[in-house]
């Protein structure tokens, strides 16, 4: 564990050492949170957990992270599959930890159904949730934190914080005019309509070409993506309409 880690671990450790059973952690996505879940798995041999995330493809990444005795220990499954669960499943997992990754999915208003029989049938199992977004701001604001884990946080890391703290690396915005041949065209109507004689139609019209005709020597987007695409692991977010 890289150090903010290890003081969360540390801290998750201590409140279960008092008797609280549901530790929340809130850090931002890449600072580690599933290796805390792996650190808790490698230092309870002797116990057995159930894992939910969002998808089987986060499961099996997670999976990469543990070797084969630990697996043996883990039942896995994702959210969706919840208010389906049979009763008679649950009563198989026996779980001493539950871990809930993306736990603000949690107060979904289907997939909690299920989560909460699996909490009612398991009072004692620790519970350990992790998320970087614990409120559900589409839904009355609500706050998984408080809501499921009683305010008991271990950590609670912004993305703000873990960049200025050199955790995370600071985000580079890339923005791009790639696509104007329509911008041109309602340009040149607006010109075409507007009120300007003759003779400064024209001048704008010609400014307008001339402007096309830079922009079309410009970079396009494969340009722009072999400009910031430099080792080919580079993460990115890209914006849509």
């Amino acid at each position: 564990l890289l150090p903010h880690n290890q003081e969360a671990y540390g801290k998750i450790c201590q409140m279960y050492d008092k008797g609280i059973q549901r530790v929340a952690v809130v850090q931002p996505t890449g600072s580690g949170k599933s290796f805390l879940m792996a650190k808790l798995i490698e230092d309870n041999s002797e116990s057995r957990f159930f894992v939910l995330s969002t998808s089987h493809k986060i499961n099996d990444q997670f999976k990469e992270k543990l070797d084969d005795e630990m697996l043996k220990r883990i039942n896995f499954n994702i959210y969706c599959n919840m208010p389906n669960m049979k009763k008679e499943d649950m009563e198989v997992l026996q779980p001493d930890y539950i871990l809930l990754d993306e736990m603000h999915r949690a107060l979904a208003k289907e997939w909690s159904k299920g989560i909460k029989v699996l909490l009612e049938m398991y009072p004692d199992a620790k519970v350990l949730g992790l998320s970087a977004t614990p409120i559900r701001y589409l839904d009355r604001c609500r706050n998984v934190v408080n809501e499921l884990f009683d305010g008991n946080l271990a950590c609670d890391m912004s993305l703000s914080q873990a960049i200025l703290d050199g955790i995370l690396p600071m985000a580079r915005y890339v923005c791009g005019v790639y696509s104007y041949q329509k911008d041109v065209e309602s340009l040149n109507k607006k010109i075409e309509k507007s009120y300007n004689s003759e003779e400064e139609k024209k001048e704008l019209l010609q400014q307008v070409k001339v402007l096309k005709e830079n922009l079309d020597k410009g970079n396009g987007v494969s340009d722009i993506f072999k400009k910031y695409i430099i080792s080919g692991n580079e993460k990115f977010v890209v914006f849509l309409k």
